[in-house]
């Protein structure tokens, strides 16, 4: 592993700890986190196993703060991750166009967000006993609302959407409110899906306005 550069130099020092292998019952697990750019990126954690006595260092070990405890999870609130280019680099690939197209959708709201005095940003919740955090993709800090983005309304990112916020608004204050932020109105037997969970919904009805369905089915004023 690189441990620093030679002086007046790009050349890296290396240390060297010892030999791995990939565990074989748990080899990897997907994450999503931001880059050093602040861009949301999926991300492959390889599970490495020692085959035989490894260096072990005291910086090798996490902080108990960052290590959820086993029977409670803990959040924090982080800023928003921020995109700087229009497109990601394989483009052509349907699950990156459509995370973007996601991204797109975020920060669209965020800036209505902002227009209308509101303070955006994210919760990053650690579920109990991980040190894997998960992210939303947007909070009005101001209303106390989560939201959960998604690059499409039909029914699969609608569920997906629910299955998200679900799992999140367990390890947030009990007072935040929950919607999926969507780029266009879903079908009604959706809706009434979202709101029976005490979900509310979110779609674009202009280029600068947002059309809104709450738990108690009043369309927003």
């Amino acid at each position: 592993m690189a441990v620093g550069k030679v002086q007046n130099s790009n050349k890296k020092i290396h240390r060297y700890l010892g030999e791995f292998q990939v565990n074989e019952s748990n080899p990897y697990s997907v994450q999503r986190n931001v880059d050093r750019f602040g861009v949301m990126r999926k991300v492959y954690a390889f599970n490495l196993c020692p085959v035989h006595e490894v260096e072990l260092r005291d910086e090798d070990f996490a902080p108990a703060q960052e290590v959820a405890d086993a029977s409670a999870g803990y959040y924090e609130v982080v800023p928003l991750a921020r995109t700087t280019v229009t497109n990601f680099e394989r483009s052509s690939v349907e699950a990156g166009v459509a995370e973007k197209r996601e991204e797109d959708l975020v920060e669209r709201f965020e800036q209505y967000l902002r227009a209308t005095g509101r303070e955006g940003a994210r919760f990053k919740i650690y579920p109990p006993g991980s040190k894997q955090p998960l992210f939303t993709d947007l909070c009005d800090m101001t209303g106390n609302v989560l939201y959960e983005a998604k690059s499409g309304a039909g029914r699969g990112y609608v569920r997906e959407a629910l299955g998200q916020i679900l799992d999140c608004r367990r390890f947030v204050d009990e007072y935040v409110r929950c919607r999926a932020l969507l780029p266009d109105e879903p079908a009604p037997d959706l809706v009434s899906l979202l709101l029976a969970y005490g979900v509310g919904v979110v779609w674009p009805d202009s280029e600068s306005e947002f059309d809104l369905r709450e738990p108690d089915e009043t369309p927003a004023t």
